[in-house]
């Protein structure tokens, strides 16, 4: 009995020396746990920190200074020895632990309020792998979707109300002779509708997407099925009868090689010498690919 009392001791001793190292070295002060853990004064956490006191520790306290100082429980069982270095590892490795389950749980708050999280992901009859990843596919799809309708479709009724009716592109086009350019210039009358479709004269056909600060216009070739992207800011349309556009195009009868085009729009069908004087330098506002870049990209 009398060896089993003074191994009780032994077990008391360390466990007040760990508390007194912890106090030094991670928490700081003992003021900090006196109004923590609710007492009138100090005396009662001094005597816990005296090795030859039998007011020691308990339990609940231990998870006061788990839950309060990111101490863990188990630095002060009897299994790990009173090591600085060992206390120290225990403590580090909880807290890191600590910090990366608060991120997680950061990160999948972020997801549930960003609407990320299936909501029938956790119903009592998903049991297996493919119904999970079932329901996170179908999510993901809706999820899509619904980002797509808050970027583009939003009403925007002045905006649409100065697009509609007729206009005319000019640019440069990538071959300064053809069928479709006149005096080495590009000119193309468009109509754009309420519903947002688009057609111009040679047929091509497209729809109109409206964003927040800028808009698009997405249109396919007839006869080479090239789609041409055609973008635009929204405040310049509703203040001009001309306004400057971005074209993102393939040269002409060329199947592999792009252009970026700075064009307008506008009311007016001028005469080629005159749009042509309003576009300038075809080198200022023209970009072909660079087919030896094309040739790097294609062997990297």
């Amino acid at each position: 009995m009398n060896d089993e009392r003074k191994k009780a001791n032994e077990k008391d001793k360390i466990r007040s020396r760990k508390f007194e190292y912890i106090i030094t070295n991670h928490i700081g002060s003992i003021d900090a746990i006196k109004d923590k853990f609710g007492f009138k004064n100090k005396s009662k956490l001094s005597s816990f920190r005296n090795p030859e006191s039998s007011d020691q520790l308990t339990s609940l306290h231990l998870l006061g200074l788990q839950e309060y100082f990111k101490i863990p429980v188990d630095v002060f069982d009897p299994s790990i020895p009173y090591d600085c270095d060992t206390i120290d590892a225990k403590i580090e490795a909880y807290q890191k632990q600590l910090e990366q389950q608060t991120k997680e749980l950061k990160f999948l708050e972020s997801l549930k309020n960003h609407n990320l999280i299936p909501p029938t992901l956790y119903d009592d009859d998903v049991q297996t792998q493919s119904q999970i990843d079932t329901i996170v596919k179908e999510y993901k799809q809706q999820y899509a979707n619904q980002a797509s309708m808050g970027i583009f479709e939003k009403k925007n009724d002045e905006l649409l109300k100065n697009l509609l009716g007729t206009w005319y592109a000019y640019m440069y086009p990538s071959c300064l002779t053809g069928i479709w350019t006149e005096d080495g210039i590009s000119m193309t009358k468009t109509e754009i509708y309420e519903d947002g479709s688009v057609i111009d004269e040679y047929n091509n056909k497209g729809i109109l997407k409206i964003g927040h600060e800028q808009s698009f216009i997405i249109k396919e070739s007839k006869n080479a099925k090239n789609l041409n992207i055609i973008r635009f800011n929204n405040h310049h349309v509703i203040y001009r009868s001309t306004f400057r556009i971005l074209i993102f195009s393939n040269q002409n009868g060329k199947r592999d090689e792009e252009m970026v085009n700075y064009g307008f729009y506008s009311r007016k069908a001028y005469k080629p010498d005159e749009a042509k004087a309003i576009l300038g330098d075809i080198d200022k506002v023209q970009l072909k690919l660079d087919k030896e870049f094309a040739t790097r990209v294609n062997e990297s």
